[in-house]
């Protein structure tokens, strides 16, 4: 079982981690950075034609998830990456934020404010987390639709999410005015609900959850979604090969008002699909030939 958390949530999971536990903020920042620069780097391992030096973008807000998205772009640098970085907005910087800024200023990684993205083989979308309320506007609208132009063209870069696509609401999956389409998303702790629910999870592109560190347990909650994987279809108890239907349970569906049988059809087959043995339907009369 997956749990999905919504942005409220998982900002709890980081101040108990934070602040209840006493994980340095910064040390969780650099776990999550770890795991986007190890993810490009994978990428780029896996595909050998891929011209050199490879270049990549990293996109920031000036939040916490800009700080992570420079964290994993001085990785990038670190391990032979030409890794520049454009700053969107000219919000509030954290603390956080500057911490890494300096950081990468004193290593002499490029910041760019005028760039072509198409030129780039990555582009990492750092530029809003989860926290993410209100519908972008003005210049960071501005670079979501560059960066969609650039990442959507033929032979373009590939767009890398930080915990969910820049301007996707994470709880609801609402496109908040402009939102990326990542081709992969890294996440961190637990799936977002807004990547599970369309159209966030359309946005999202292949997405990896990655367990950094944290320490809260708040899918304890009883409003907390979750969702079923592999492994958990993998725990159900194998039929007997000498089983019937009528050995492997009945269910009724009772659906469907006067010549609106689809929901009835739809949920029956569903029932099958999930192995039950003799299913029958109580709908309407007219619903008999949908």
């Amino acid at each position: 079982m997956e749990y999905l958390l919504t942005g409220s949530q998982m900002k709890a999971v980081d101040a108990y981690s934070i602040q209840a536990v006493g994980i340095p903020s910064m040390v969780l920042m650099e776990r999550a950075a770890l795991v986007v620069s190890g993810h490009i780097l994978g990428c780029i391992r896996q595909n050998q034609e891929m011209k050199q030096p490879v270049r990549a973008l990293c996109v920031c807000g000036t939040g916490n998830n800009g700080a992570d998205g420079l964290a994993a772009a001085r990785q990038l640098f670190q391990a032979g990456v030409q890794a520049e970085v454009l700053i969107a907005g000219e919000g509030a910087k954290t603390e956080e934020f500057e911490a890494q800024e300096n950081i990468l200023k004193n290593m002499g990684i490029q910041f760019r404010n005028n760039v072509q993205m198409q030129e780039y083989d990555f582009i990492i979308d750092a530029i809003f987390g989860i926290g993410l309320s209100r519908n972008v506007e003005g210049a960071c609208a501005n670079v979501i639709e560059q960066i969609n132009e650039a990442c959507g063209s033929e032979n373009g870069p590939q767009a890398v999410s930080v915990d969910i696509p820049s301007g996707i609401n994470s709880a609801t999956g609402e496109v908040m005015g402009h939102a990326v389409r990542a081709s992969r998303t890294v996440t961190f702790g637990y799936n977002k609900l807004g990547m599970a629910l369309y159209p966030g999870r359309s946005y999202a592109g292949s997405v990896t959850v990655a367990n950094i560190g944290f320490a809260g347990m708040t899918h304890q909650a009883e409003d907390t979604a979750f969702t079923y994987t592999r492994k958990d279809l993998e725990r159900l108890p194998r039929r007997d090969e000498q089983a019937n239907k009528g050995n492997c349970g009945k269910v009724l569906i009772a659906a469907g008002s006067e010549n609106m049988g689809g929901a009835a059809c739809m949920s029956a087959a569903a029932a099958y699909r999930s192995g039950c043995g003799l299913v029958k339907v109580f709908t309407h009369e007219n619903n008999r030939l949908a």
